[in-house]
């Protein structure tokens, strides 16, 4: 659509993934960008994410006096909404199905708690039925327009043991590699968690964080697997993590390509919440891992989620197989397949390191 208008102005309207170039505004709205299949597509979020910041806002005549409107349901917890708000710039107008608690808003409308926003379309059996629906989006969030209380399990400091920071795993060892995009303060981090199964009890002894580049994330794992030598490297095809699973730089390491879960990140949480409640995850004594990860665990909001992705994608992977061996001594290059529990593991066993470059 694109005309103009006799007295002045006009209108242009496009895609998200449409051409926008030589086109100006004073007015942008944005209107559902992201469609409710794509709801758990973290890569396409982040790309509408990145076409607003890049391409969407280079068009303003004026950034300083233009106005922008963003009309959408909330899909997900980095939708574009959850993205602006972020930011910190954006007034923000969310209007639940069920109102949560009384509200007067500045035109004087006012809502009680329970109040339904459609009551002639949502009777109560209807929306009893869309709550007891486990599809995704979930209720909370395309309903209520809240994705982050759907994560507001409640996870205190006192549900994680601890154990010393100097020592080093006696058993197997498994690295869990949650991937960010790209590098930047507005990206979202790459994490490396090293841990080794105990019984019931799982020991995180290392952890590095970064909003990292895709050569800066490879570098460090390789670090990382000449360092522990694990067992196993799980990796989820999303993300830089698609690249990784296939990366040449990585081959004699066991890469398990882990499936992207369509579950939404509280669901993926909450099957695991029993472990962490009743104290079967223990932290190093170390505060540059300790006090960041027992900082995301207990923020309500769930701002920023990767510390635990890596930590549930780890119990989820964890919980499925048999007892796993400890590593082999230092003598050489071992490859242990099992195809009866359908994996295979390989281990950098030499004194010699592979070199990094």
């Amino acid at each position: 659509m694109d005309f103009e208008l006799e007295g002045g102005g006009g209108l242009f309207a496009t895609t998200i993934r449409g051409a926008m170039t030589g086109r100006d505004a004073d007015l942008l709205i944005v209107d559902d960008p992201v469609e409710l299949r794509d709801a758990n597509d973290e890569d396409w979020l982040s790309e509408v994410n990145s076409t607003f910041d890049i391409k969407c806002l280079s068009r303003l005549n004026n950034p300083v006096r233009a106005k922008i409107i963003v009309v959408m349901h909330r899909v997900h917890e980095n939708d574009l909404t959850g993205h602006l708000m972020q930011g910190g710039t954006f007034d923000r107008l969310a209007l639940p199905l069920v109102a949560v608690e009384d509200r007067r808003d500045d035109s004087g409308w006012v809502r009680k708690a329970g109040e339904v926003l459609r009551p002639k379309a949502f009777d109560p059996s209807h929306i009893e039925q869309l709550r007891q629906d486990e599809g995704f989006p979930d209720f909370q969030t395309l309903y209520q327009q809240d994705p982050s209380s759907e994560l507001a399990l409640e996870i205190r400091p006192d549900h994680f043991e601890s154990h010393g920071a100097g020592g080093r795993p006696d058993g197997a060892v498994v690295l869990s590699v949650d991937t960010g995009l790209v590098a930047g303060s507005r990206n979202s981090f790459s994490v490396i968690q090293v841990w080794s199964p105990a019984g019931e009890r799982h020991l995180l002894w290392d952890q590095w964080r970064m909003q990292a580049s895709y050569d800066d994330l490879l570098a460090q794992l390789r670090k990382f697997c000449c360092e522990y030598r694990p067992h196993a490297v799980l990796i989820e095809r999303a993300a830089l993590g698609a690249a990784l699973t296939s990366e040449r730089r990585l081959r004699g390491w066991n890469i398990v390509a882990i499936p992207t879960d369509r579950r939404s990140k509280a669901a993926r949480l909450r099957a695991h919440l029993n472990a962490i409640t009743g104290g079967h995850i223990s932290l190093p004594n170390r505060a540059d891992i300790r006090d960041p990860f027992l900082a995301e665990a207990t923020d309500p909001q769930r701002r920023t989620t990767d510390q635990l992705d890596a930590m549930v994608q780890y119990l989820a992977w964890i919980g499925q197989q048999p007892p796993l061996p400890p590593p082999t001594p230092r003598a050489g290059f071992g490859m242990v397949s099992s195809r009866a529990h359908g994996f295979a593991t390989g281990y950098r066993v030499n004194r010699f390191h592979p070199p990094l470059g």
